[in-house]
């Protein structure tokens, strides 16, 4: 999961560098990933000693 977030990042910047739509319609789905990043965490944290 860390390196889909790093490389979504790194996606984002380029795009939103190279234009700006681009950048912005790519900024949904990357903090959709950071969320389910940690949404899933949570979601293990909670489930330890199971």
């Amino acid at each position: 999961m860390a390196a889909l977030n790093a490389s979504n990042l790194v996606l984002l910047r380029r795009a939103a560098r190279t234009d700006r739509p681009a950048g912005a319609a790519l900024a949904p789905y990357v903090a959709w990933t950071l969320f389910a990043t940690a949404l899933n965490g949570a979601i293990v944290g909670l489930n330890r000693g199971r």
